[in-house]
């Protein structure tokens, strides 16, 4: 096993790598590039990476590469489609930073709201020995109390802002850029109100395409001229140009950053030419990089790759490569229960039978269920149950009236691999007994080859993989859907 880091500086100097060794032939790298990385990685099982490009160009000619883990959060510098076309696991470690972020993300803040700079050079210089007076307050500044905390980006990081901002007595609010994150705890609003009602605004967004420039010249327009803007997300949220302009012409107070567009900072920066330190201060992407964070960072690369080796991956950003749940489906007497338990066990998972928990929800065996409901109130009990398990590496053995209903496959779909086990109507008829004693959902006057032309289309329609057991045994039969799974997978 050859495992290659690719900027191992990129860490610091200070951090043990000795978790990353004890995996195979490990080669570390100070920095590397896209030009060199080909020649490094050509050879190699895992390549650990940080800001390096991975992607066809970089990656054509590392047929071996099966596992790439990021020493980040951030995965915008590998190409996830490329990558899994390749069948590569790529994989990031996240929550390492969260303390030291939020921690960074106020420091930049008191630097420029309480011009600690000016301060620090009155002092310094020797003007405060001079003045006689025992206090001076030349650079005016205010409390955080009672102003408006607007977050965009309320992740981890933002939450563990907004509570810190929270105790020092502000109202905080928060702008959700992907739509998708819902807190009771704080007040969502739109962009526009984010940036007109804000005092301090502060960024713990990734960078998506929805993101990219979020924060240009019209929103530096709609925020407060006493607003101060704080980027620990990613530095193309922020037009540097835009930003400038609004230091320059005072819209706005001030800004702290440790994140830029182009990094490190390129002396074309229209930003480089801002001198005062009490309208802005860029640190070097160094708000993740406690002591304390970079160690959990190597701890969770560390656990990536072993949790990959002993095939059951974990964070990974790819996920469509992973085998996820398998969820059995098909006719009564197809052996869902037998086989789902013997391949629950050949891959390390939990077994569990969908109709059990609708029994256990119901406390009612099926059969009463049906007497008592009807068939369509079954039906909806059954697609309330398997529209709403939540469930990881476990295989799930469904009735065989769960492909009645949408609502209840789309759900098994999304969080599994379905599996149709399909068996002859011949071979039903042998191999069931009374219907009805097992609970199967009949409708009235209807018989058993009705029942299935009726369902085997939708078998059919929602299956990942088919596995006809036609003149198989059960063994023959788990080797058949192992094989698949896998292979699909």
């Amino acid at each position: 096993m050859k495992i290659v880091m690719l900027e191992k500086d990129s860490l610091g100097t200070d951090v043990d790598l000795e978790k990353l060794k004890k995996f195979g032939d490990f080669t570390a790298y100070a920095a590397s590039n896209e030009e060199n990385a080909p020649e490094r990685i050509k050879d190699a099982d895992v390549v650990i990476v940080n800001k390096v490009k991975l992607n066809e160009q970089t990656l054509k000619d590392a047929t071996q590469v099966r596992l790439i883990c990021i020493t980040a959060t951030g995965t915008d510098n590998v190409d996830k489609d490329y990558a899994t076309r390749r069948g590569i696991v790529v994989t990031n470690v996240s929550g390492y930073s969260t303390d030291s972020v939020a921690q960074h993300t106020f420091a930049l803040l008191f630097y420029i709201l309480e011009k600690l700079n000016y301060y620090d050079e009155y002092v310094k210089t020797g003007k405060y020995t001079e003045n006689g007076m025992f206090s001076h307050f030349g650079k005016p500044f205010a409390e955080l109390s009672g102003m408006t905390w607007g977050i965009i980006g309320l992740g981890a990081i933002g939450k563990k802002v907004a509570d810190i901002a929270k105790a020092f007595g502000c109202r905080v609010i928060y702008y959700s850029t992907s739509g998708k994150n819902n807190n009771k705890h704080y007040e969502q609003v739109d962009f526009d109100t984010l940036l007109s009602e804000s005092d301090i605004i502060s960024i713990h967004a990734p960078l998506t395409e929805q993101t990219r420039n979020l924060v240009d010249a019209e929103a530096f327009r709609k925020m407060k001229n006493t607003a101060i803007l704080i980027n620990v997300g990613r530095g193309a949220i922020v037009d540097d140009q835009a930003l400038a302009d609004a230091l320059n012409n005072c819209e706005i107070a001030g800004a702290g950053l440790d994140v830029l567009t182009k990094e490190p900072l390129e002396k074309t920066n229209p930003l480089a030419n801002i001198k005062d330190s009490t309208k802005l201060i860029i640190t070097p992407h160094m708000a993740w990089a406690s002591k304390e964070a970079r160690a959990r960072l190597v701890d969770g690369v560390a656990k990536n790759m072993e949790a990959y080796f002993n095939e059951k991956p974990v964070n990974v950003i790819n996920k469509e490569l992973l085998l996820k749940n398998v969820v059995l489906i098909g006719m009564p007497g197809v052996g869902k229960s037998t086989i789902g338990v013997l391949l629950a066990k050949k891959l390390g998972y939990e077994f569990i039978d969908s109709d059990l928990l609708i029994q256990s929800r119901e406390k009612k065996l099926l059969k009463d269920i049906i007497a008592e409901k009807g068939l369509d109130g079954f039906l909806e009990i059954e697609a309330d149950v398997n529209s709403s398990v939540e469930i990881e590496n476990v295989v799930l053995a469904t009735g065989g009236s769960v492909v009645y209903k949408e609502r209840a496959m789309k759900h098994l779909k999304e969080i599994g691999t379905v599996v149709y086990l399909k068996v002859s109507y011949e071979e039903l008829e042998k191999r069931l007994g009374n219907l009805k004693e097992r609970g199967v959902a009949l409708k009235e006057g209807q018989t058993l080859k009705d029942l299935c032309d009726e369902r085997c289309p939708l078998y059919e329609k929602y299956a990942d993989i088919i596995v006809d057991e036609e003149n198989l045994g059960l063994d023959e039969t788990l080797d058949k859907v192992l094989y698949k799974i896998r292979k699909t997978s």
